[in-house]
């Protein structure tokens, strides 16, 4: 999994999902292996979004702006795309119901993990 990959996504559940929330709340975190991919789950229980706000930020994950805010979701999303075209980043959600963020992203070897990793040394 990348670095600095999943703090962004819980980060937004708390900030945006429960922050705003009167009471408490739960944030998930799942993940597991479907059919050679690893899917990443985050969802949350929070204020959710309009209908209207979801299209808004589900169009802005096609082609990801560099300021503004959900920029940590933004990066990922860029991210996934330049790691492998198979990589997915989805997002869904109700007002009043909570976020459920998804993503999907092809298993690395151990081996194929190592040979990043020694790509990205200085």
């Amino acid at each position: 999994m990348p670095s600095f990959f999943l703090q962004p996504l819980v980060e937004n559940a708390f900030k945006h999902g429960l922050g705003p929330k009167e009471g408490s709340g739960s944030v998930w975190l799942t993940l597991q292996e479907v059919h050679g991919l690893l899917c990443v789950q985050v969802e949350d229980d929070g204020v959710g979004m309009e209908l209207e706000q979801l299209r808004i930020l589900q169009s802005r994950l096609l082609d990801p702006p560099v300021t503004g805010e959900h920029i940590g979701l933004y990066t990922v999303a860029a991210r996934l795309k330049l790691l492998d075209p198979r990589c997915r980043l989805e997002v869904d959600s109700r007002k009043h119901a909570g976020t459920v963020i998804r993503v999907k992203m092809p298993l690395m070897t151990k081996k194929e993990e190592e040979e990043d990793d020694q790509t990205t040394d200085c």
